[in-house]
C-alpha cells in the first residue's frame, strides 16, 4: 500500500525535486532513508569555491574594464577639450578674415575677426547659415556672388585660388585684401568644403606704392642733379678752355667771372645735399649765440641783393615788428632758411617784381619769444596739388618748372627740417599765377637789449691787419691745392712753406727753431699720416711752441663728427674745401691775433 500522501501529490516530487522532509523516491517508488545516495560535501564545496573564484575573477576583470573605459573616456574628453581650446585659441589669434564653408556654401567655423566683422557675438550663431546671407549684409552683393562662384570652382577643381583685390564694405570703407581659397579635403581626397583666408594688405600696398614713388623721385632727383652739376661744370671747363686760348684781358676776366659763378653754384648744390643728409640723420647740431635779429636780417638781405638786381627784382624788409631784438639761437641755420626762401622767391618772380620779408614777434612769455617770418612774392605761384609735394625730399612741385628754373629740390626739405630744429613750423599760402607766401616760426630766448656785441658786430670790429713777419706751413698731399693756397695768400704778407704729407709737416716743425711757424694749414685726409695724427704728434712734442702754434684744419669733410675729430686732435679752427678766400683770411686774422682761444 502506498504511504500517506498528505499533500495530495500522489507521491510525485514537487517540480521534479524531492521535497525536503519526505522519503526519497526513485522510479515512482518511495525509497527508504537508508537507501538515499550519499552526497560528497567536500567535492560540492570545492566546486562552489571554484565557481566563487571564477566569479571574483570575472568581477575584477569587469571592474578593470570599467576603470579603463572611464580612463579612456576621460582622456578622450580631455583631448577633445584641449583640441577645442587650441581651436578657439587658433581662431581667436588668426589674423584677417578666415572661415570655412561646407559643400553647400554654409558657414562651418571661422576666426573671431570674421565673427566681429559680420556683427555676431558667438560663432555658433553663424554655423549652418549660407555664405551669401552672412556676407551680403556687410559687403557689396556683386563681390559676395563672385566669391561664392570662386569657392565652388575651388571645391570642384581641387586647385587653390589666390589674388589681391579691392573689397568695398557697405559702410563705405574700401580695403585691399589678399584672398586665398583652398579646398578642405580629407585624407581620402574627398573635398568637404573650402577654406577662405582674407588678409588686409592695404598698408603694404600703400607702403609699396610710397616706396616706388620715393624710388622714382630719387631717380628723377639723380637725373636732375646730373643736369644741375654738369651744366655749371660745362661752363667751368668751357670758360677755362676759352681763357687758355685767348690773350684778350677783358675776355679772360669774363671767363674767370663765369668760372667763379659756376663754381659757387656747384658748391651750393653740394652744400644742399650735405645739409639734407645731416638733417635727415640728426647730425646737424645747433650752435646758439646771442645776436641782433634786425642786424642779422639786414645781412641776409644785403647778401641776396646782387642776385635780385640781376633779375630786376626788388627785395626789401616790408615790416619789422619786434620788441625783443636780441635773440639766442643758431644764426647760421636761421639765415640758411631765410636765404632758401628768399632765393626761391627771387627765382620764381617776374622781372620788375617785388619780394617782401615780414618779421613779427607775436608772443613773449618769460624770457622766450615766438617770431614769425613771411616771405611774400608776386611770382608764378603754386597749385594746391603741387604744394602738397613741396616739402618732400628729392621732389619739386613741377618737373617742367624745375627744368626751367633749376634747383636741387632739397632746399624746402632742408628748410623744413631746420625750422623744426629751431622749435617752429613752416607753411605755405599760394595761388597759381598770383604768387606765394612762405612763412615759418621759431621759438627762442629773446631780450630787448644787450651790452655785448653779437657775432656779426664782433666780426665787423676786427681791425684789418696784414700778416707781414708771420710764417705759415701749408700741408696738403695734392700739389695743386698747395699752389692754390700759396697764390691766394701771395699778397697777404704771410710767408708760406709747404709740406706734402702729415709726416713731412711733423718733420719740418721738429727741425725748425721754436716759434718758427706761426700757423699751420693742415689737410685732414692724407696718405701715410693724416692731418689729425700729425696734429696730435705736433702737440705732443717737448718744445715750447708745440702747444702755441695755431693749426687750422682744411678738408672737404664737413660733417660734425669730422669737425669734432679735428678739434679733439688739437686743431684750433676749421676751413671747408673749396676754400673761400674771405673766410680763410678772416680765420687767419682771428688765429694770428690770438682770438681763437689759446692753449
Amino acid at each position: 500500500m502506498p504511504g500517506p500522501d498528505p499533500a495530495g501529490t500522489g507521491g510525485q516530487t514537487h517540480g521534479h525535486r524531492q521535497m525536503p522532509g519526505w522519503p526519497a523516491t526513485e522510479g515512482g517508488r518511495t525509497m527508504a532513508l537508508h537507501e538515499a545516495p550519499e552526497i560528497n560535501w567536500e567535492r560540492e564545496y570545492s566546486k562552489l569555491a571554484r565557481q566563487q573564484k571564477k566569479l571574483e575573477r570575472d568581477y575584477r576583470a569587469l571592474a578593470l574594464m570599467h576603470e579603463q573605459t572611464e580612463r579612456l573616456r576621460n582622456a578622450n574628453e580631455a583631448a577633445k577639450e584641449t583640441a577645442n581650446f587650441y581651436n578657439r585659441l587658433l581662431l581667436a589669434n588668426t589674423p584677417g578674415i578666415t572661415f570655412m564653408l561646407d559643400l553647400e556654401l554654409c558657414f562651418v567655423l571661422g576666426s573671431e575677426k570674421v565673427v566681429a566683422i559680420l556683427g555676431y557675438t558667438d560663432m555658433r550663431e553663424m554655423v549652418g547659415v549660407p555664405f551669401d546671407a552672412l556676407f551680403t549684409a556687410r559687403m557689396e552683393p556683386h563681390w559676395v556672388a563672385r566669391m561664392a562662384q570662386l569657392c565652388r570652382q575651388v571645391m570642384e577643381s581641387g586647385e587653390a585660388h589666390s589674388a589681391e583685390e579691392l573689397v568695398t564694405f557697405r559702410d563705405g570703407g574700401a580695403f585691399v585684401f589678399r584672398i586665398d581659397i583652398t579646398p578642405a579635403a580629407e585624407r581620402d581626397g574627398v573635398c568637404r568644403g573650402a577654406v577662405v583666408v582674407m588678409s588686409d594688405v592695404t598698408e603694404l600696398i600703400h607702403a609699396k606704392e610710397t616706396a616706388e614713388m620715393a624710388s622714382g623721385a630719387k631717380s628723377e632727383f639723380l637725373a636732375r642733379m646730373s643736369h644741375e652739376i654738369r651744366t655749371p661744370l660745362n661752363a667751368v671747363t668751357g670758360m677755362a678752355h676759352i681763357a687758355r686760348n685767348t690773350t684778350d684781358a677783358g675776355k679772360i676776366q669774363s671767363c674767370l667771372a663765369q668760372i667763379e659763378s659756376s663754381s659757387n653754384h656747384l658748391l651750393g648744390i653740394i652744400n644742399d645735399i650735405l645739409d639734407f643728409s645731416r638733417a635727415e640723420s640728426g647730425r646737424m647740431p645747433l650752435e646758439e649765440t646771442d645776436f641782433s635779429l634786425r642786424e642779422n636780417i639786414g645781412f641776409v638781405l644785403t647778401m641776396l641783393e646782387p642776385k635780385a638786381k640781376e633779375q630786376d627784382i626788388h627785395i626789401h624788409l616790408d615790416s619789422f615788428n619786434v620788441a625783443h631784438d636780441v635773440v639766442t639761437t643758431d644764426a647760421l641755420r636761421l639765415n640758411q632758411v631765410l636765404v632758401n626762401l628768399l632765393s626761391n622767391a627771387v627765382k620764381f618772380s617776374h622781372a620788375g617784381g617785388t619780394v617782401r620779408l615780414r618779421v613779427n614777434e607775436f608772443e613773449h612769455v618769460g624770457d622766450s619769444s615766438i617770431f614769425r617770418f613771411d616771405v611774400v612774392d608776386e611770382g608764378i605761384g603754386i597749385s594746391p596739388q603741387q604744394a602738397s609735394r613741396l616739402f618732400r625730399p628729392f621732389e619739386q612741385a613741377n618737373v617742367g618748372v624745375a627744368r626751367t628754373y633749376g634747383g636741387t629740390g632739397l632746399g624746402l626739405a632742408i628748410s623744413k627740417n631746420l625750422v623744426e630744429m629751431l622749435g617752429g613750423e613752416i607753411d605755405l599760402d599760394s595761388r597759381e599765377g598770383e604768387g606765394s607766401t612762405f612763412g615759418f616760426t621759431i621759438r627762442c630766448p629773446a631780450k630787448a637789449e644787450t651790452s655785448e656785441p653779437g657775432p656779426a658786430q664782433a666780426a665787423a670790429e676786427l681791425s684789418p691787419e696784414d700778416f707781414a713777419g708771420k710764417r705759415g706751413l701749408v700741408v696738403d698731399d695734392i700739389a695743386i691745392n698747395r699752389e692754390i693756397i700759396r697764390e691766394l695768400l701771395a699778397d697777404s704778407g704771410l710767408e708760406i712753406e709747404t709740406a706734402a704729407s702729415g709726416k713731412e709737416a711733423l718733420e719740418a716743425f721738429s727741425r725748425a727753431p721754436e716759434h718758427y711757424y706761426d700757423i699751420i694749414l693742415m689737410d685732414i685726409q692724407m696718405p701715410e699720416m693724416d692731418g689729425c695724427t700729425a696734429t696730435s704728434a705736433i702737440r705732443a712734442l717737448p718744445r715750447a711752441d708745440a702747444g702755441d702754434v695755431r693749426i687750422v684744419a682744411m678738408t672737404a669733410n664737413v660733417l660734425q663728427e669730422d669737425v669734432n675729430r679735428a678739434m679733439d686732435a688739437g686743431m684750433d679752427a676749421y676751413l671747408n674745401k673749396p676754400i673761400e678766400v674771405d673766410n680763410m683770411v678772416a680765420i687767419l686774422r682771428q688765429q694770428l691775433a690770438g682770438q681763437g682761444g689759446g692753449r
